[in-house]
């Protein structure tokens, strides 16, 4: 059985707000595939990077979004025609300073029980503006000490369009990690110990 997607999706996804995508599905031997029911299921990963502002890093280091998946069981059947109109309503996600990325994952069941997957990705619509920073520096090489740190900060409003930045503040801070061993049931284990300490602001 082959299955067509009519109609893509937009170009962002927006969270709570039915997308609907027909779908055409046909068996191998040409007779259209009528009565079967389409299912889906939404997987939410966060991501550092935007394809539009290369070398840019979003969201707070400390930010750490779990991949959400979601079963949104029958979303669809098709008619008579093999044809079918899914909706698809993402899950608002947790809150996060990431920008996310969805898969929508559609499942046909064929009436033997034999099923057919079709994958969809794209951006969740972010309900912010999002905010990058790009090293003026290599970040692998890192700096000299006493050495000037440069950055360039971006703005992203939730269309993808980069725009003026206003009452922005920052933080500088020292990150320490040391690791320390323990003895659990017999075991030697170890376990990192991170310290935060602020540097400097404004």
């Amino acid at each position: 059985m082959g299955v067509q997607i009519v109609r893509q999706l937009a170009a962002a996804i927006a969270p709570g707000q039915v997308t609907p995508i027909k779908i055409a599905a046909k068996y191998l031997y040409g007779a259209t595939a009528s009565g079967l029911a389409v299912q889906a299921d939404t997987i939410v990963t966060a991501q550092t990077t935007l394809d539009a502002f290369p070398g840019y890093s979003f969201g707070r280091l400390d930010d750490n979004f779990e991949t959400d998946r979601q079963s949104l069981g029958t979303v669809g059947t098709t008619d008579d025609s093999g044809n079918a109109e899914a909706d698809v309503t993402l899950p608002a996600p947790a809150r996060t300073t990431k920008p996310l990325s969805a898969q929508v994952v559609l499942t046909l069941v064929d009436t033997n029980g034999r099923t057919v997957v079709h994958t969809i990705d794209r951006p969740v619509l972010a309900a912010t503006n999002s905010i990058g920073i790009r090293p003026k520096f290599d970040p692998y090489d890192g700096l000299p000490q006493g050495a000037t740190a440069g950055f360039d900060i971006v703005d992203v409003n939730p269309q993808g369009q980069a725009v003026a930045a206003q009452g922005l503040t920052w933080t500088l801070s020292r990150v320490d990690t040391n690791y320390q061993w323990y003895k659990e049931d017999g075991v030697w284990k170890w376990e990192a110990i991170t310290t935060t300490r602020r540097v400097a602001n404004g």
